[in-house]
């Protein structure tokens, strides 16, 4: 009877661990690992000895969307927002501009890659050009990060193709490490992160 009541145990435990699957890891709180309140400041140290500033710096309009100027080094650089959808990267490089704008989903879910798809445009000697951007990213899932503003736990890893490169954000700082900023430290909302 014991013998009995042993394999019956064993066969119901065997029975739940196969049906037990774990949940997938997601994204949670996206929107706290964008920061761009007008005044939030960020220090980096660039390859090949550059010293970088970004700053919020108002309000903007691009391709009809307000969204949140950001200067380098004093001059207009990017230009951001957030939402409920995610974070959107309107402007890149000062003159090139996405319709629609780069987005960063906050649905993410870690390993199941999300294809973006856009139309950047620029101006070169007075000739609208336009080009198409496409690729993937990927969460990895949450790591911690060191860098010399410190080291920082549930840290976001995002991988992009076809270019092949990572970018880390915290919770409340943004952007960590991009393989080119690096951060040293930074102003977000009246705090200093060194």
């Amino acid at each position: 009877m014991k013998a009995v009541i042993i394999i019956l145990l064993s066969i119901v435990l065997i029975g739940c661990s196969s049906t037990d699957k774990s949940e997938p890891v997601k994204l949670t709180d996206g929107a706290a690992y964008f920061p761009i309140a007008n005044g939030d400041t960020w220090y980096f140290a660039a390859t090949g000895g550059r010293k970088i500033v970004r700053a919020v710096s108002g309000d903007t309009t691009i391709n009809s969307l307000s969204c949140k100027r950001i200067l380098e080094n004093d001059t207009t650089q990017e230009a951001w927002s957030v939402d409920a959808n995610g974070f959107k990267t309107h402007l890149l490089i000062r003159d090139h501009w996405f319709d629609p704008p780069l987005l960063i989903p906050f649905n993410l879910e870690q390993g199941k890659p999300y294809n973006y798809s856009s139309t950047v445009y620029f101006y070169d000697n007075d000739t609208l050009y336009q080009s198409p951007v496409e690729g993937s990213l990927t969460f990895d899932g949450y790591v911690n990060k060191t860098v010399p503003a410190g080291t920082f736990s549930n840290v976001i890893k995002l991988h992009y193709l076809p270019d092949d490169y990572y970018e880390y954000y915290a919770k409340g700082i943004g952007l960590l490490d991009n393989g080119d900023y690096v951060l040293d430290s930074a102003f977000i909302d009246s705090v200093w992160h060194k």
